[in-house]
C-alpha cells in the first residue's frame, strides 16, 4: 500500500513509519475512517485518560474508551497509560489476540498449593495476517527507522518511538517473541 507524502510523493506504510510522519499518518486515519481507527484501539484495549472531580470534590482520572471525533488520534493525541500500550502491542505479537493486562499471574500457600492463578483465553481482535504485517512494519522501524536504538543483538525486535510538542513526552513501544514493554518518559 502507498501512501501520499508531503509534494505529492507516495511511499509505503513501512516508509511513513520509518521516518514517524505524521502527516501520513494523519492521511491514513481519514482514509479508513477515524471510527474504525477508534474501534480498534479500543478492541486492542486502549483506553484515553479523562480528569473528573469525584463526588467528594477531589480531582482524579479515569479511563474511557477511545473518542472517534478527533482529527489527530493517528498521532496519539490523548494520553494513556503505558501498561494499555504494551497490551495492544502485544495483541500484535500474540498474533492478534488480545489479552487485558493483569498483576498477579499465581498465588501459592506455603505448601506450594495453588490458591489462584490467572486464566485468560484472550480475544481475537485482529486477524493473524495483519498481525504479521505490522509487525513486520514495526521491526523494520527497529532495523532501518526511529526505533534502531532499541535494536537487540541475536533478537528479532519489533517497536514504535513517539514524541510529543516541545519534547514533553517520549515512548517507545516494542515487543520480541517472548516480551512486550512501554517505555513512556514525560512531563505532564
Amino acid at each position: 500500500m502507498y501512501v501520499a507524502t508531503g509534494g505529492g510523493k507516495t511511499t509505503t506504510i513501512v516508509g511513513q513509519t520509518q521516518v514517524s510522519s505524521n502527516c501520513g499518518f494523519l492521511r491514513l486515519g481519514q482514509t479508513v475512517g477515524l471510527d474504525r481507527v477508534a474501534d480498534l484501539a479500543n478492541r486492542m484495549g486502549i483506553r484515553t485518560i479523562e480528569p473528573y472531580v469525584t463526588d467528594a470534590g477531589v480531582p482524579a482520572l479515569r479511563e474511557i474508551p477511545v473518542p472517534s471525533n478527533i482529527l489527530s488520534l493517528p498521532l496519539g493525541s490523548k494520553e494513556v497509560h503505558p501498561i494499555n500500550m504494551a497490551a495492544a502491542y502485544a495483541t500484535a505479537a500474540n498474533d492478534g489476540v488480545y489479552n487485558p493486562p493483569y498483576y498477579v499471574d499465581k498465588i501459592t500457600d506455603a505448601t506450594g498449593k495453588v490458591l489462584y492463578e490467572h486464566k485468560s483465553e484472550g480475544t481475537r481482535v485482529v486477524s493473524v495476517q495483519t498481525a504479521r504485517l505490522v509487525t513486520d512494519v514495526l521491526r523494520q522501524n527497529v532495523t532501518g527507522g526511529t526505533g534502531r536504538k532499541a535494536a537487540l543483538k541475536n533478537q528479532v525486535a519489533a517497536g514504535k518511538t513517539g514524541t510529543t510538542q516541545e519534547h514533553k513526552d517520549a515512548w517507545f513501544i516494542g515487543y520480541t517473541g517472548a516480551l512486550t514493554a512501554a517505555v513512556w518518559l514525560g512531563n505532564d
